[in-house]
């Protein structure tokens, strides 16, 4: 548990611990709640293994998505006599990651209006795309600086006290500008082709 978290209460279910520990999901959850998670530990304690899956529960503070990762808790004779769980609320980041699709579904709506009118004014756009890449071929200093500096400063920023969310942030940061900068040396590569300066 968090330092931040008094094992005196748990959180997710809003009692004490007392209440929680040694009892069945019968006496912690409302009975429908609990006879799902209760058919889970009757699969886990079957197939004798671990599994991770999502877990949708009422708690206080509204109903939250869980990671789970159930597994059979043994004896010193290895004998099944319960289970074990362990959970984590990602509750947050499963509203992120819809909002991302949303916002992804919707980029890819527009990327197809787009590409229907591109192709209802094709003359037109490949005149503005030879004028765009006479502009990119020349630009790309201009271009490239920034994501360098965007690159070098994430490095940086790698070798300095981080938590290690801090870091895998950093890390992807890191990862997406080299990711932006192979694209960007691709277009004006092609740019520089349609500008006539490289074979």
């Amino acid at each position: 548990p968090s330092p931040a978290i008094s094992m005196t209460q748990i959180p997710f279910v809003g009692k004490p611990a007392k209440a929680v520990i040694g009892r069945d999901d019968l006496a912690i959850f409302p009975r429908e709640q609990a006879e799902e998670l209760l058919a889970t530990n009757r699969r886990v304690i079957a197939k004798g293994v671990v599994e991770t899956l999502f877990e949708q529960l009422d708690t206080p503070a509204g109903r939250k998505t869980f990671h789970v990762t159930k597994g059979p808790l043994r004896d010193g004779e290895g004998r099944i006599i319960g289970t074990f769980g362990i959970s984590r609320d990602v509750t947050e980041r499963m509203l992120f990651e819809n909002e991302l699709q949303r916002h992804r579904k919707h980029l890819e709506d527009l990327v197809a209006e787009r590409t229907a009118d591109l192709a209802q004014a094709k003359a037109s756009a490949e005149s503005a795309s030879l004028a765009k890449g006479s502009f990119l071929a020349n630009m790309s200093h201009e271009i490239r600086t920034p994501l360098n500096g965007v690159i070098g400063f994430t490095e940086l920023m790698k070798n300095t006290a981080l938590t290690q969310i801090q870091a895998q942030y950093i890390e992807n940061a890191n990862v997406s500008a080299h990711s932006l900068l192979s694209i960007i040396n691709d277009i004006l590569d092609l740019s520089k082709i349609e500008a006539g300066k490289i074979e």
